[in-house]
């Protein structure tokens, strides 16, 4: 659901959400690889997640890239000032999305492990 409301926010759905001028400028100033990285990394975590719950071989290398993805998404918010702009909620977040998506990874190995 975030990122479909990246994807469909605007300013002034934004400023209703109490975000202060700057988190928005923050924001919207992200360039169009950010928001592709991000849908990146929530795709393939869904579709990664659906091969796990099914054992299927692909499980593993697809929630490899959700993860890589999330850590670049990461990297970016560091770069552009997402993380210091939004501030310890938006830094709590990504990391709990990383270490699943981490954790996801791992999953896929012991599944596959098993399944042999």
């Amino acid at each position: 659901m975030q990122f479909i409301n990246s994807l469909t926010a605007s300013e002034a759905s934004m400023q209703g959400s109490m975000m202060t001028a700057e988190q928005i400028n923050a924001i919207t100033s992200l360039p169009s690889w950010v928001t592709f990285v991000f849908g990146v990394g929530v795709i393939t975590s869904l579709i990664g997640s659906v091969f796990l719950f099914l054992r299927h071989d692909w499980a593993k290398p697809t929630l490899i890239v959700s993860f890589l993805a999330f850590l670049l998404l990461s990297i970016a918010y560091i770069i552009y000032g997402i993380f210091e702009t939004i501030g310890m909620q938006q830094i709590v977040v990504m990391s709990i999305v990383v270490v699943v998506a981490f954790i996801l990874v791992l999953l896929s190995r012991l599944i596959r492990s098993a399944k042999q």
